[in-house]
C-alpha cells in the first residue's frame, strides 16, 4: 500500500501517474499522447462506490450519461435520446437552418421540443 501523495509512476518520462493526495484520487496522463481506456469486455461503466450509475459506454451499442442514477442522455442507432429538458442556445438542422431560443417558433422547433420532451 502506498501512502498519501505517493505516486505510482509508469514510463521513462513519468508519463502515467496514479496517486491520492489525501483528499482526491488521480489517474494522470502526463505525456503528449492520449489516455486510452480499452476493454475486451462488453463496455466501460463508471459508477459511484455505492453502485450509482454515472456513465455507460457499451461496445457496439449505446452510451449513456446519468444524473442522480437516472439516464438523461443516451446514444441510439439513429441519434440520441434525451430524458428531461434539453436547454440549447441554438439548434442547427441538417438543411443548415437554425432556430435560436429568441427566434420565432417553426415546425422544426416544435418537432424538436416534442423529441426532447
Amino acid at each position: 500500500a502506498h501512502g498519501d501523495n505517493v505516486k505510482a509512476i509508469f514510463g521513462a518520462g513519468s508519463d502515467l501517474q496514479i496517486y491520492h493526495d489525501g483528499t482526491d484520487s488521480y489517474i494522470k496522463d502526463a505525456a503528449s499522447g492520449n489516455l486510452k481506456v480499452i476493454t475486451n469486455g462488453n463496455g466501460i461503466y463508471f459508477q459511484s462506490s455505492g453502485g450509482e450509475n454515472l456513465a455507460r459506454f457499451v461496445v457496439d451499442g449505446d452510451s449513456a450519461l446519468y444524473y442522480d442514477n437516472s439516464n438523461k442522455l443516451a446514444t441510439t442507432a439513429t441519434g440520441i435520446n434525451v430524458t428531461g429538458t434539453a436547454e440549447v442556445d441554438t439548434l442547427k438542422f441538417s438543411d443548415n437552418t437554425t432556430q435560436t431560443s429568441a427566434g420565432a417558433s417553426t415546425g422544426k422547433a416544435i418537432a424538436m421540443a416534442i423529441v426532447f420532451g
